[in-house]
């Protein structure tokens, strides 16, 4: 066991589970990979992707499910785990907080079951991505928890207001920002983007995406660095960043200068 840890296979192995293809082979294949030392040692990412709508109970009763997470946290080179269209237990999301180097969790149109207690998180995990979730509730113990080693945040397509303002925690690491508005629903998240930005006063990439005018944003942290956002979400808002190294505008049309009521300094 200490020689397979210290000399460890230059082989890295990235899983895919695709639920619902064939349940016999998705456990074969999940039973294939905790039963092999070699391959459990080389996992450095775990995607589990249900191939179609199932429903809370199949996951629950799931073998290929409860066979892979049991598993993760013997999992010494995982980094990345990424869940799409599951049912997430609690006791499976306590496996994947337990993995001792997971980096970057991913949480893609997840259903989460209610949340009473979670282990401390790994040291190294400084990137969370949500995508597509709601309500706030399902996910608030999450966030909780994380927020003192967040550097990274992304929320993608998610509505989070209406119906109850958001309380969020203070993220004292956070560094970078990801916010990408559902689309026709551009405004919903704009105080929430505001509350934010105001307890990461340390914010150095703060990356805005979709056509939406961010109404609710009169002023950067001074800490900000490096702006990143879509053509149309330019307003008549002055934004005044001397701190600014680089400003990056996508989708703007080639040979097509900014507006000139828009500006940003230097």
């Amino acid at each position: 066991m200490t020689l397979r840890r210290i000399f460890r296979p230059l082989v890295e192995y990235k899983v895919t589970i695709l639920l619902g293809e064939s349940r016999n082979n998705a456990l074969q294949k999940a039973l294939t990979i905790t039963r092999t030392p070699t391959i459990l040692d080389s996992v450095v990412t775990v995607n589990i992707t249900a191939s179609r709508p199932r429903h809370k109970t199949q996951y629950l009763s799931s073998p290929t499910l409860f066979t892979l997470f049991k598993a993760i946290p013997a999992m010494p080179q995982l980094r990345t785990v990424h869940l799409l269209g599951i049912f997430l237990e609690e006791t499976y999301l306590c496996c994947i907080l337990s993995s001792p180097c997971l980096t970057h969790l991913i949480l893609d149109v997840v259903q989460m079951s209610n949340i009473s207690k979670l282990p401390p998180p790994p040291q190294n995990l400084r990137k969370l991505t949500i995508k597509m979730m709601n309500p706030w509730e399902a996910i608030e113990p999450l966030i909780a928890q994380l927020a003192t080693s967040l550097e990274y945040l992304e929320l993608k397509w998610c509505i989070f207001l209406p119906p109850r303002r958001v309380q969020l925690p203070y993220f004292p690491r956070l560094r970078e920002l990801c916010h990408h508005p559902k689309p026709r629903h551009n405004h919903d998240n704009e105080a929430l983007l505001k509350e934010l930005i105001h307890l990461v006063p340390q914010i150095t990439h703060l990356h805005l995406y979709g056509r939406v005018h961010y109404r609710h944003i009169t002023a950067f942290p001074k800490s900000l660095r490096h702006l990143s956002i879509d053509e149309d979400t330019l307003t008549k808002q002055t934004f005044v960043c001397p701190q600014l190294m680089s400003l990056s505008l996508r989708c703007y049309p080639m040979g097509t200068e900014l507006p000139s009521h828009t500006l940003f300094h230097p």
